[in-house]
Protein backbone atom coordinates (compact mmCIF):
# COMPACT_ATOMS: atom_id res chain seq x y z
CA UNK A 1 0.00 0.00 0.00
CA UNK A 2 2.52 2.31 1.05
CA UNK A 3 4.82 1.64 -2.30
CA UNK A 4 1.66 1.86 -4.10
CA UNK A 5 0.98 5.78 -2.54
CA UNK A 6 4.38 6.66 -3.30
CA UNK A 7 4.63 5.80 -7.06
CA UNK A 8 0.88 7.45 -6.98
CA UNK A 9 1.57 10.92 -5.56
CA UNK A 10 4.79 11.04 -7.92
CA UNK A 11 2.73 10.74 -11.15
CA UNK A 12 -0.01 12.67 -9.37
CA UNK A 13 2.82 15.47 -9.37
CA UNK A 14 3.92 14.95 -13.13
CA UNK A 15 1.05 14.54 -14.76
CA UNK A 16 -1.15 18.20 -14.15
CA UNK A 17 2.17 19.45 -15.95
CA UNK A 18 1.65 17.17 -18.76
CA UNK A 19 -1.55 17.90 -19.44
CA UNK A 20 -0.69 21.68 -19.27
CA UNK A 21 1.21 20.99 -22.30
CA UNK A 22 -1.40 19.06 -24.09
CA UNK A 23 -3.59 21.41 -23.57
CA UNK A 24 -3.39 23.67 -26.37
CA UNK A 25 -2.53 21.45 -28.61
CA UNK A 26 -6.04 19.46 -27.93
CA UNK A 27 -8.05 22.51 -28.08
CA UNK A 28 -6.78 23.07 -31.72
CA UNK A 29 -8.49 20.03 -32.75
CA UNK A 30 -12.11 21.34 -31.96
CA UNK A 31 -13.71 24.81 -33.63
CA UNK A 32 -15.32 26.15 -30.73
CA UNK A 33 -16.77 29.69 -29.72
CA UNK A 34 -13.63 31.71 -27.61
CA UNK A 35 -16.34 31.29 -24.51
CA UNK A 36 -16.03 27.56 -24.92
CA UNK A 37 -12.22 27.65 -25.03
CA UNK A 38 -12.01 29.58 -22.15
CA UNK A 39 -14.36 27.55 -19.89
CA UNK A 40 -12.37 24.38 -21.48
CA UNK A 41 -9.31 26.27 -19.86
CA UNK A 42 -10.85 27.22 -16.17
CA UNK A 43 -11.71 23.10 -16.13
CA UNK A 44 -8.14 21.73 -17.44
CA UNK A 45 -6.50 24.09 -14.45
CA UNK A 46 -8.89 23.03 -11.80
CA UNK A 47 -8.68 19.44 -12.97
CA UNK A 48 -4.23 19.78 -12.78
CA UNK A 49 -5.04 21.64 -9.27
CA UNK A 50 -6.70 18.76 -7.76
CA UNK A 51 -5.12 16.22 -9.79
CA UNK A 52 -3.49 14.64 -6.94
CA UNK A 53 -6.14 14.67 -4.57
CA UNK A 54 -8.19 12.55 -7.51
CA UNK A 55 -5.89 10.26 -7.97
CA UNK A 56 -5.01 9.81 -4.15
CA UNK A 57 -8.47 9.60 -3.87
CA UNK A 58 -8.78 6.43 -6.36
CA UNK A 59 -6.08 4.72 -5.03
CA UNK A 60 -6.69 5.16 -1.61
CA UNK A 61 -10.06 3.76 -2.30
CA UNK A 62 -10.12 1.12 -4.70
CA UNK A 63 -6.21 -0.01 -4.35
CA UNK A 64 -5.55 -0.52 -1.00
CA UNK A 65 -8.48 -0.26 1.44
CA UNK A 66 -11.12 -2.24 -0.89
CA UNK A 67 -8.71 -4.58 -2.05
CA UNK A 68 -7.55 -5.13 1.97
CA UNK A 69 -10.67 -5.99 2.23
CA UNK A 70 -12.31 -2.41 3.99
CA UNK A 71 -14.83 -2.02 1.40
CA UNK A 72 -17.52 -1.12 4.02
CA UNK A 73 -15.56 1.86 4.76
CA UNK A 74 -14.75 2.59 0.86
CA UNK A 75 -17.82 2.97 0.39
CA UNK A 76 -19.19 4.97 3.79
CA UNK A 77 -16.79 7.51 2.56
CA UNK A 78 -17.21 7.25 -1.03
CA UNK A 79 -20.73 8.41 -0.34
CA UNK A 80 -20.18 10.76 2.48
CA UNK A 81 -17.44 12.77 0.06
CA UNK A 82 -19.97 13.13 -2.67
CA UNK A 83 -23.31 13.43 -1.02
CA UNK A 84 -22.13 15.26 2.37
CA UNK A 85 -19.62 17.52 0.71
CA UNK A 86 -19.37 17.47 -3.18
CA UNK A 87 -23.17 17.73 -3.97
CA UNK A 88 -24.18 20.27 -1.63
CA UNK A 89 -21.03 22.58 -2.58
CA UNK A 90 -21.92 21.78 -6.20
CA UNK A 91 -25.52 22.95 -5.87
CA UNK A 92 -24.83 25.94 -3.77
CA UNK A 93 -22.51 27.38 -6.20
CA UNK A 94 -24.60 26.70 -9.32
CA UNK A 95 -27.65 27.20 -8.20
CA UNK A 96 -27.72 29.59 -4.56
CA UNK A 97 -25.00 31.49 -5.81
CA UNK A 98 -24.82 30.84 -9.71
CA UNK A 99 -21.19 30.76 -10.14
CA UNK A 100 -18.96 29.93 -13.22
CA UNK A 101 -19.01 26.25 -14.39
CA UNK A 102 -15.25 25.80 -13.01
CA UNK A 103 -16.41 27.04 -9.89
CA UNK A 104 -19.17 24.37 -9.29
CA UNK A 105 -16.06 22.14 -10.49
CA UNK A 106 -14.05 22.91 -7.73
CA UNK A 107 -16.68 22.53 -5.47
CA UNK A 108 -17.23 18.84 -6.36
CA UNK A 109 -13.28 18.55 -6.21
CA UNK A 110 -12.98 19.53 -3.02
CA UNK A 111 -15.28 16.54 -1.66
CA UNK A 112 -12.04 14.36 -2.65
CA UNK A 113 -9.61 16.75 -1.04
CA UNK A 114 -11.50 15.99 2.23
CA UNK A 115 -12.07 11.99 1.54
CA UNK A 116 -8.60 12.25 0.78
CA UNK A 117 -7.53 13.16 4.32
CA UNK A 118 -9.97 11.03 5.93
CA UNK A 119 -8.92 7.57 3.78
CA UNK A 120 -5.22 8.57 4.43
CA UNK A 121 -5.75 8.47 8.11
CA UNK A 122 -7.37 5.61 8.09
CA UNK A 123 -4.75 3.77 6.01
CA UNK A 124 -2.01 4.56 8.18
CA UNK A 125 -4.01 3.18 11.48
CA UNK A 126 -3.88 -0.37 9.62
CA UNK A 127 -7.60 -0.79 10.95
CA UNK A 128 -8.28 -1.65 6.64
CA UNK A 129 -6.57 -4.78 6.24
CA UNK A 130 -8.72 -7.63 6.75
CA UNK A 131 -8.33 -11.52 5.52
CA UNK A 132 -10.52 -11.68 2.84
CA UNK A 133 -9.73 -15.25 2.28
CA UNK A 134 -11.80 -16.46 4.59
CA UNK A 135 -8.47 -18.27 6.54
CA UNK A 136 -8.40 -20.70 3.20
CA UNK A 137 -4.63 -21.65 2.90
CA UNK A 138 -2.67 -21.46 -0.33
CA UNK A 139 -2.77 -25.61 -0.33
CA UNK A 140 -6.30 -25.91 -0.01
CA UNK A 141 -7.25 -23.43 -3.01
CA UNK A 142 -4.78 -24.93 -5.47
CA UNK A 143 -5.75 -29.29 -4.29
CA UNK A 144 -9.33 -28.14 -4.92
CA UNK A 145 -8.74 -26.78 -7.77
CA UNK A 146 -6.71 -29.55 -9.45
CA UNK A 147 -9.62 -31.47 -7.95
CA UNK A 148 -11.72 -29.44 -9.99
CA UNK A 149 -9.68 -29.89 -13.04
CA UNK A 150 -9.29 -33.72 -12.60
CA UNK A 151 -13.64 -33.88 -12.13
CA UNK A 152 -14.02 -32.05 -15.21
CA UNK A 153 -11.53 -34.23 -17.11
Amino acid sequence: GKKLLRSDLRLALVMPFAILNLAPVIFGFVAVSEGVLLMARQMVMVMCVSFAFESLNYTLVISTLRAGGDAEYAMKMDLMGMWAVSVPLCFLAAIVFKLPLWVCYAGVVVGNGVKVVVLYRRFRTGKWTRDITGGISTETVALSSVESIAEAV
